[in-house]
């Protein structure tokens, strides 16, 4: 019996425990001396025959076994990796098979797995790579042409090449001929989990040149993978919003953005599977649903008006439509109100049968991509989904947005940096905060530079008696606005850079470039206290006015809070309404127990049993849903019978 046994990539220790056994039992070792750990000989038994493969043909290999079988002795054949991966064993069988000699295999750990292990990495991420390709280099041994290094580089998929190492220039040209890019990130291991394992790590680009530097011209993987970048989806296998046989789907949320669902249907069969997503929207989503049925076979639940009637009455109050219908009803009926992506709601269709589910408007801004991800996930579904930098994989400045509840200032920058990318491939980078910070130096106004160089700690000083500041920052938000440095503890600043464009992510009144795109983070909450009755312009002058003295954008507002005395004041209502921003309420004794220092007054603790209610309300919301203290940025002013104060509730980083 010969046993053709994986010793597997090096380490002694990486053999398979039945690989183990079937030395210490072998009366015969044929071993690949040039690749095999000889350490791995030391558990043959005292009296086991040794021979070294690398100084044997084919033939003398064969005839060692077949005098090993007639001598009624086993032999095992050790091959370095695992056997079926360049191992040449189908030929040594083929032989076997015409003396009638017996055999089997017991796999081993591969070079492509221990190289791996070494990296720490995955071949194989979501949205990134879902393919490893094992291949080799065309070199004294050809390959088929369909298998040639540009053939297979279109997939830029994860690419492992064995025996190729001294073909490294030939490796980076066909590469980058086929299609992967030379920023692409590469790997190569020497010797991969033996002691005198090696490793680099370059760019496609560099690839030749740091091999030679490091002597690597053999017995060595190399590695091309978009997989070893720091890039990629999370896995959906332990994802909270992805049901398994094992559990379901418990802990998700809706998209960013989506909460209030307008489903529409037409047939019976439609109604079905609208009642069925509409039970799990709301039970497993938490969404608020309205459902509409026009079908005359469904008297009991079909609405006496249209589906138009019925989309010209919600478009503008929910967050979006999904019809369970043909869509040609879904374009009839939304074509009329479409004006922009920054206000359209998400439009999504799925077939009745919830076959496939397609997004047709604001498949970024509104989120309607995500939702019918989303769904299609839920229903087992498919997404049908055309978006350009969904389609290619590419970074979305507008889905950026979306997903961390950013305003976009500009849409026709966002047009062209999505142009650029499709163009170039550009992919989103991080900039330094710090690097920035010493260029912005030279050009920080004249306050800044004086307070810097006094020592004074200008992120402690209050302003002109109003309070606006923000702590930690070398300059107050009003002192110089043409800085937009980050904060230590006050306001947070992020930069990317996407090909010639520059983000600046921040809710601070900023003056920018052509080649500038300014995202605003929604991430302040005004703290409203007013008369009672008083009208919602006057509430939008005084909020305004104070965005304005402190340095803000009004886009940055995410919330409204006050006194529940005022849960019911109409020009409140209307104002939280016009500007999409909820409205939170707290009782007197909530306000009291917050911590901190504000502005007293006896009148205000006459009417409402709290000596503040803007300032109170603004840093009990912020502290609730942010994640600082709830630190004021802007103390109490006083306008027309409005009291606003302003607080820093945080930002999501995207980082």
């Amino acid at each position: 019996m010969v046993h053709f046994v994986g010793a597997g990539p090096g380490a002694c220790d990486l053999i398979t425990v039945r690989g183990m056994n079937r030395i210490k039992e072998a009366d015969v070792i044929i071993y690949a001396g040039s690749l095999v750990n000889p350490e791995l000989l030391s558990y043959a038994k005292a009296d086991c025959k040794i021979y070294n493969s690398a100084h044997m043909t084919l033939d003398a290999v064969v005839d060692v076994m077949r005098e090993a079988e007639a001598a009624g002795k086993g032999t095992v054949r050790l091959h370095t990796g695992d056997p079926s991966v360049y191992g040449a064993i189908r030929e040594q069988m083929d032989l076997l098979d015409e003396y009638g000699i017996a055999y089997d295999v017991c796999p081993g750990v591969s070079a492509v797995f221990g190289a791996a292990a070494s990296l720490a990495c995955e071949y194989t991420l979501p949205d990134v790579t879902q393919t490893l390709i094992l291949t080799r280099a065309e070199g004294k041994t050809p390959v088929p042409e369909k298998e040639n290094l540009r053939s297979l580089a279109a997939h830029r998929a994860s690419l492992v090449l064995y025996l190729s190492s001294g073909l490294a220039r030939k490796v980076r040209q066909d590469l980058l001929l086929g299609g992967y890019a030379e920023d692409t990130p590469v790997a190569v291991v020497y010797k991969a989990t033996w002691p005198e394992e090696k490793i680099i790590r370059t760019t496609l680009a560099k690839l030749p040149e740091d091999m030679e530097a490091a002597g690597i011209t053999k017995t060595a993987l190399i590695i091309v993978s978009p997989a070893l970048g720091s890039i990629y989806e999370k896995s959906k296998l332990y994802d909270a919003a992805f049901a398994t046989e094992y559990r379901g789907a418990t802990e998700i949320a809706l998209p960013a953005g989506i909460r209030r669902v307008l489903l529409i249907t037409c047939s019976v069969r439609g109604y079905a599977t609208m009642q069925k997503l509409a039970k799990k929207l709301e039970n497993i989503f938490g969404a608020e649903i309205i459902a509409k049925v026009k079908c005359e076979a469904l008297p009991e639940v079909s609405m006496k008006e249209t589906v138009k009637a019925c989309v010209d009455e919600y478009f503008e109050q929910v967050d979006a439509i999904v019809f369970v219908t043909a869509s040609g009803i879904a374009v009839r009926s939304v074509a009329e109100h479409l004006t922009h992506k920054s206000k359209d709601p998400a439009i999504v269709c799925m077939d009745e049968c919830s076959k496939h589910v397609i997004s047709l408007v604001s498949g970024h801004a509104g989120g309607a991509n995500a939702l019918t991800q989303m769904l299609a996930d839920v229903m087992w579904a498919t997404p049908v989904i055309t978006t350009a930098t969904d389609v290619e994989g590419q970074f979305s400045i507008d889905d950026y947005a979306r997903e961390h509840n950013l305003v976009v200032t500009d849409w026709a920058k966002a047009k062209a940096i999505s142009a650029e990318v499709l163009a170039t491939g550009a992919k989103p980078v991080w900039v330094d905060e710090a690097e920035v910070s010493q260029e912005e130096e030279k050009n920080a106004c004249g306050i800044c530079k004086e307070q810097k160089s006094t020592g004074i700690d200008v992120g402690k000083i209050e302003n002109d008696g109003c309070g606006s500041r923000v702590d930690g920052c070398e300059s107050r938000i009003d002192g110089c606005k043409n800085r937009v440095d980050a904060c230590e503890n006050g306001l947070d600043v992020q930069r990317l850079q996407i090909g010639s464009y520059q983000v600046v992510i921040t809710p601070q009144d900023v003056s920018v470039d052509a080649q500038t795109l300014q995202l605003i983070p929604r991430c302040i909450v005004a703290g409203v206290g007013c008369k009672k009755g008083m009208p919602v312009d006057k509430i939008e002058h005084a909020v305004q006015d104070a965005f304005a003295k402190a340095g803000l954008r009004m886009e940055a507002l995410c919330a409204v809070a006050s006194i529940d005395l005022k849960k019911e004041e109409a020009g409140l209502l209307e104002f939280c309404e016009t500007r999409k921003v909820p409205f939170e309420a707290y009782t007197a004794e909530e306000l009291q127990a917050v911590s901190g220092t504000f502005s007293a007054s006896e009148f205000v603790t006459g009417v409402t049993g709290v000596d503040n209610v803007c300032e109170r309300s603004a840093v009990k919301y912020a502290s609730e849903h942010g994640a600082n203290d709830g630190e004021l940025l802007l103390r109490k002013q006083a306008q027309d019978g409005v009291t606003v104060a302003l607080a820093y509730v945080g930002v999501a980083s995207g980082k």
